[in-house]
């Protein structure tokens, strides 16, 4: 058990090392364990595509982290409750602004205006990515001011796993102290007397502009966990329902996982890292990132430093779980994807880079298109492909 991280520059040929691996455990033993791929979800298909030229196989299988989910949630438990669309949510969330109008500072007289009630559902769902609960929020509003440094809120993205050090984390570390279990989430929300959340006292957060709008917002925010508690899923959820059934997916046991086409993850998505680098026999994940630049953090400037952050991360991950972590470098100067055309692989090692270095061959395969709106710039490229 362990997490490896293949490294390298776009084109290198991490995607295709993943699918020789697969390839070779289908050869190996073609009715093994199950071989999971997990793809962004706009890759899904592509993936998919590229193992049926492989002659395709039940054991190796594609998905995304909401597939995952869906897979596991299934065999383990929790994909009983009916799920609630996008629009269903925005639904529920004006049944709440228009009941509680009276108790919002500033949401109530927004009910009717056009993008609201989007824009609304739109942070509750990044809320939920990040793993922030009504409760979380609570605690920050019921938090002096001048405490709020030090009630474990900062004005920053919350880490996705606790207890590491924040140091660098040298290539090939070895794990650390044992991984404690993916915490459950669960929100919990005050209510009034009888456990009716219309009779609990109203939300009270004198100050500034920001301190009603977070006011404004737990209400809503807990309210709406309540009346989907019990009756409804809401999509994004499922990660945090992932994280937590993973142990109980008989499936997955002693899988071999690969997660290729990812910058960074979410808060949700390390929790599921978390949990099955317990259940599976070891787990890939592949990250676009200069060799060079391993030794020591990247400028914030540099087209790396996502991947690099997310590189540092799991070496973090790792250590909590008390597993090795192995990296391996693919040659920076062998790009599979690009060995026909140097004048893209020249612009994609130099364009970020400087000085510039001018690239002394025939250009072919780039062009200047000048447009004047981005509605002929597209139709400009689309004919461009076209052809």
């Amino acid at each position: 058990m362990g997490l490896r991280l293949l490294l390298g520059r776009t084109g290198t040929g991490k995607t295709r090392r993943c699918l020789e691996e697969v390839r070779a455990e289908l050869e190996k033993e073609p009715l093994g364990p199950p071989l999971i791929l997990i793809t962004p979800d706009q890759a899904t298909f592509n993936m998919e595509r590229e193992l049926a030229l492989l002659g395709g196989s039940l054991r190796a299988q594609v998905y995304s982290f909401r597939r995952l989910a869906y897979r596991v949630l299934r065999e383990a438990g929790g994909a009983a409750r009916l799920p609630v669309s996008e629009l269903g949510r925005r639904m529920i969330l004006k049944k709440i602004l228009l009941e509680e109008r009276d108790r919002l500072a500033l949401m109530g007289a927004l009910v009717s205006r056009p993008g609201f009630l989007s824009s609304l559902s739109e942070l509750i769902g990044e809320l939920k990515m990040c793993r922030i609960t009504p409760e979380d929020l609570g605690e920050l509003i019921e938090a002096p001011r001048g405490d709020q440094q030090n009630n474990g809120w900062n004005g920053k993205r919350p880490e996705p796993v606790t207890g590491m050090d924040e140091g660098p984390v040298s290539p090939g570390g070895q794990g650390g102290p044992a991984c404690s279990p993916v915490q459950d989430r669960k929100p919990h929300i005050p209510a009034g007397p009888g456990g009716d959340l219309k009779t609990a006292a109203p939300v009270v957060m004198p100050g500034g502009l920001l301190e009603r709008k977070l006011a404004d917002l737990y209400l809503v925010y807990r309210r709406l966990a309540m009346d989907l508690a019990g009756r409804f899923a809401d999509p994004d959820d499922y990660l945090d329902l992932l994280a937590r059934q993973v142990s109980r997916a008989d499936f997955l046991k002693d899988c071999r996982v690969w997660l290729d086409g990812f910058a960074s993850f979410t808060p949700q998505e390390y929790a599921v890292l978390q949990a099955l680098l317990v259940k599976a026999r070891d787990i890939t994940v592949t990250l676009t990132l200069d060799p060079a630049l391993a030794a020591g953090r990247p400028a914030e400037y540099d087209p790396f430093v996502v991947s690099w952050e997310t590189r540092r991360r799991l070496h973090r991950l790792a250590r909590q779980a008390g597993m090795a972590v192995r990296e391996e470098y693919l040659e920076p100067d062998r790009n599979w994807r690009l060995a026909k055309a140097p004048d893209l692989a020249h612009l994609e090692r130099r364009y970020f880079h400087y000085p510039t270095v001018q690239y002394a061959g025939p250009v072919k395969r780039v062009q200047l298109f000048a447009a004047v709106s981005p509605r002929a710039e597209v139709e400009g490229v689309a004919r461009a492909v076209r052809r």
